[in-house]
């Protein structure tokens, strides 16, 4: 095809954003096989930009299943294809905001701040400015670091142009995070923003992000005498996926709701030691 968005083919482009919508819908299985597709459509191309966006996406979606090693994979190739084709601006930024996101769960620490910091220092919009933000104070916040940009963060929430809807129920999952490492009263609040995640996540239909904050939700009342609620709210959540089990987050709610520790490898929940706001 010779029509082009945003200088990615259509060909490229549609099985890309198809796979994005059935991710968040929750056809794990059915994403990864139209990711696939566009891949093997870029390739046929012969067009480095075009793989290089595929990449980008595919690992973006690997990033919310939390599978980051693949994700990894997927941003090295990415990279790689920067190098080769000179990429700049936003599709520069995008891959180092996201590696720095894998490097924190597979334990770098250092590394991964350093690479948010960076990309986030680069970033050529306001689009989707609030979820790389909370993933940063998520970050710091979680590796016991002060977090330095909180009111940036807590400012960008309420700006519609750096808190879209499509990544508004992950922003408001971030600031749950962040709120609970903070002291016992923040507890409250980080409840009310999972909730608020939860709500969001339901009206525009994105499964992925309703379950991660599902999962939030219930391990924040797990301690308390509203344990079973949290769990409800999570089997609730859990049951609307009829594939992509073995995905890592659909495998971390199952152990939530067994009653087993789920914290990722490197990023694993401090005790509270950090101010409330």
């Amino acid at each position: 095809s010779d029509l082009f968005i945003g200088g990615v083919d259509i060909g490229v482009m549609a099985p890309m954003l198809l796979a994005t919508a059935l991710l968040r819908r929750g056809h794990v299985d059915q994403a990864y096989t139209e990711h696939d597709r566009a891949g093997a459509m870029a390739v046929a191309l012969g067009d480095g930009i075009a793989l290089h966006v595929v990449h980008f996406f595919a690992a973006r979606d690997l990033i919310w299943l939390e599978d980051f090693e693949a994700a990894q994979a997927r941003l090295e190739a990415c990279i790689a294809l920067q190098e080769e084709t000179g990429a700049h601006g936003l599709l520069a930024s995008a891959p180092i905001l996201a590696r720095g996101w894998c490097d924190l769960h597979q334990g770098d620490a250092e590394g991964g701040l350093a690479r948010i910091e960076g990309g986030l220092a680069g970033w050529p919009y306001r689009g989707f400015r609030a979820s790389y933000l909370g993933e940063l104070a998520a970050a710091q916040a979680r590796c016991g670091r002060a977090v330095d940009r909180l009111a940036e963060f807590q400012a960008s929430i309420a700006v519609p142009e750096e808190n879209g809807p499509l990544n508004r129920g992950r922003v408001y999952r971030l600031y749950g995070d962040v709120l609970a490492t903070l002291s016992e009263p923040a507890l409250e609040k980080a409840e009310e923003a999972y909730r608020k995640a939860i709500r969001v996540c339901e009206a525009h239909g994105d499964r992925v992000d309703g379950l991660a904050a599902s999962i939030a939700l219930a391990e924040v009342l797990a301690d308390t005498e509203r344990r079973a609620e949290g769990r409800a709210a999570l089997r609730k959540a859990y049951e609307a996926f009829t594939e992509g089990h073995t995905a890592p987050l659909l495998q971390r709610a199952k152990a939530v709701l067994a009653g087993a520790s789920t914290e990722s490898v490197g990023m694993g929940r401090p005790e509270t030691r950090n101010p409330a706001p």
